[in-house]
């Protein structure tokens, strides 16, 4: 099923899960607007089968500018959010892109869970430290009508209030966040080491249909040391 909705996708540098990300979300939606926004990796290659535009390297205040320009492009009254490591599994898209379009017009966006991987694909963190209307965890604001505005500086920007809890509705489910992982083939290592957070988190189950029969590395011995001494650390600090 196709839901009338549009995917908003502003990429840098994210060859390594962007394929995934894709396929698992655009053929679910009437629409998408995709922006390249200067990758050196083989981020544009991926890019070739789909309409995108290149608008080259923004800075923190173009960049919002752009995610206000592709909301005057949109033609569905709701878009959503797409970032190149994010990867969704069918049914809770599904799910999810219903929800959201059913809401009452006093909501203006909805949010959901995150699993955000650790280490490999085949664990994710049960943590987080987000606080959205009210909830505290792991979750992140996916879903919003076409009226609203994005403001503020990239990435901290914003559309709406998340404490508000009049505008906003919660979907209790998830999908994956490869933030902690590698993105880039270009990416460096003190980059990634910036990125990676060391926890032994929680084996994943009901992993995303695009990511099933793939050879995905798995963490090292020496990563599950490192995350579980980490873990001690945590819970004596």
């Amino acid at each position: 099923m196709i839901y009338r909705i549009t995917a908003h996708v502003i990429i840098r540098n994210e060859d390594q899960f962007l394929k995934y990300a894709l396929v698992s979300v655009l053929p679910y939606v009437s629409d998408y607007i995709i922006y390249d926004t200067g990758s050196t990796d083989k981020t544009r290659e991926i890019l070739k089968q789909y309409k995108f535009e290149e608008k080259g390297l923004v800075n923190k205040i173009s960049y919002v500018a752009l995610r206000n320009e592709m909301i005057a492009k949109t033609k569905t009254d709701w878009f959503l959010l797409l970032d190149g490591d994010e990867v969704w599994n069918q049914k809770i898209l599904a799910d999810y892109l219903d929800f959201t379009l059913k809401q009452p017009k006093n909501i203006q966006a909805t949010f959901l869970k995150t699993r955000n991987c650790v280490g490999d694909v085949y664990h994710y963190r049960n943590s987080g430290n987000y606080e959205i209307a009210g909830m505290r965890g792991s979750l992140n604001i996916r879903a919003y009508r076409k009226s609203v505005k994005w403001e503020g500086e990239y990435p901290l920007e914003k559309c709406i209030d998340s404490t508000d809890k009049n505008s906003l509705a919660f979907f209790d489910g998830y999908y994956w966040h490869m933030t902690h992982l590698k993105r880039s083939s270009s990416e460096s290592p003190v980059m990634g080491f910036r990125k990676r957070v060391y926890d032994l988190g929680i084996k994943s189950e009901n992993l995303p249909e695009v990511f099933q029969n793939q050879n995905f590395a798995k963490r090292d011995k020496i990563y599950e040391g490192i995350a579980a001494l980490a873990g001690i650390y945590r819970k004596l600090k």
